[in-house]
C-alpha cells in the first residue's frame, strides 16, 4: 500500500527547508472533505477470507489466554492474544489494546514495563471484559515482514500505521465470528502510535463504542505527522463515541496547546482530557483512569 498521492502535513516547529526557524501552526481538525478522502484509504475487502485459527490456549487464574492468527494485509498473518475472562457472563465486552512503535502485544503482559500492562489486563478481565492485543506490522512476531527492523522513514511509518488500522478492522470482523464476544461493546486503548491508530479506528469504524488514546503524537518540536494518520484528521469525525485523551505535560511529541486543540476538535459530548506530569510515558496511575472510563461505557 502506498499513499504518496496524499499531502504531507508538517506540524513541526523546527527548521524550514530554507534552514530558518518557523512557528508551529495551530492544530485544526480536518475538513469533512479531507476526512472523507482519507477514510477511503482505510477501506478494505470485507469479503477476503480471514482464515482465522486458534493455535493454543493457556489457563490463568482470571482468564484463559488464546493465541489466534488471521489474514491481514498483503498476504500477511496477524498474530494476537485474546483473553477470555472467567468472571462475568458470555458474551463478553472486549477491549482492544494497541501498542506503540517498536513495542509488541507482549508489552501488555509486563507489570512495570512501558505500558504497565498488567495494571490494565488484570482489572479488565476481573471485571468480566475480554482483552485482545495484536502485533502491528513489522512488530513482535511479525519482525520478518520488515527484515527485523521497524521502518523509521515517515512514509513507511504512515503506510504501516494505515495497514495496522485496517488489520484491526479485520480483527473486529474476526471477533464477530465468536459467540463468546459481544461486538456491540467494543473498546479501544492505544498508547503513542497506538493512540494515533485509536483516533483513526474510532473515526472510521462505527463498531467502536468507547476509546482511550494516550500520549498520542500530534506534531510539535521534534516530529511531524501526515494527513492519513494525524489525530486532527479524525478528531472532527468522533461525533458520539466517548473518548478519553490521556497526555503528558512534558511530551516531546506535542505541546499542551496541541493536545487541547485536538481535544476541542472532537464533537462527542462525552469526552475528557487529562494531563499528567510526565513525558512520553504514562505514569502508573493512568491505568485506573483508563479502566474506569472503559468500564463505564462497556458494562
Amino acid at each position: 500500500m502506498r499513499l504518496s498521492g496524499l499531502l504531507v502535513l508538517s506540524l513541526a516547529g523546527t527548521a524550514s527547508l530554507a534552514g530558518q526557524s518557523t512557528a508551529a501552526p495551530p492544530i485544526r481538525a480536518a475538513t469533512p472533505e479531507v476526512f472523507e478522502a482519507v477514510r477511503s484509504v482505510y477501506e478494505y475487502n470485507r469479503k477476503a477470507p480471514l482464515l482465522a485459527e486458534s493455535l493454543a490456549k493457556r489457563d490463568f487464574p482470571a482468564y484463559t489466554r488464546e493465541k489466534i492468527v488471521f489474514n491481514g494485509v498483503q498476504q500477511s498473518r496477524v498474530p494476537g492474544l485474546l483473553l477470555i475472562p472467567k468472571a462475568g457472563r458470555r458474551p463478553y465486552p472486549v477491549v482492544i489494546l494497541l501498542h506503540g512503535i517498536t513495542a509488541s502485544k507482549e508489552m501488555w503482559f509486563e507489570p512495570e514495563g512501558w505500558a504497565y500492562g498488567t495494571r490494565l489486563i488484570d482489572p479488565l478481565t476481573a471485571s468480566g471484559i475480554a482483552v485482545l492485543a495484536l502485533d502491528a506490522r513489522y512488530h513482535g512476531e511479525r519482525g520478518a515482514e520488515g527484515g527485523y527492523r521497524v521502518p523509521n522513514d515517515i512514509n513507511e511509518i504512515r503506510d504501516f500505521v494505515v495497514e495496522t488500522v485496517i488489520e484491526h478492522r479485520r480483527a473486529l470482523d474476526y471477533l464477530g465470528t465468536r459467540d463468546d464476544i459481544d461486538t456491540t461493546r467494543i473498546g479501544l486503548l492505544g498508547l503513542s502510535m497506538g493512540g494515533m491508530e485509536t483516533f483513526a479506528l474510532t473515526a472510521v469504524d462505527t463498531r467502536v463504542r468507547v476509546a482511550v488514546a494516550g500520549v498520542t503524537p500530534i506534531g510539535a518540536t521534534k516530529t511531524f505527522v501526515t494527513i492519513p494518520v494525524a489525530p486532527q484528521t479524525f478528531a472532527g469525525a468522533i461525533r458520539t463515541t466517548p473518548f478519553l485523551m490521556l497526555m503528558g505535560r512534558n511530551d516531546e511529541y506535542y505541546s499542551i496547546e496541541d493536545a487541547r486543540q485536538v481535544f476541542e476538535s472532537i464533537p462527542s459530548p462525552r469526552k475528557e482530557l487529562v494531563f499528567y506530569d510526565s513525558g512520553h510515558r504514562m505514569p502508573p496511575e493512568y491505568a485506573a483512569r483508563a479502566i474506569s472510563w472503559l468500564v463505564q461505557y462497556l458494562k
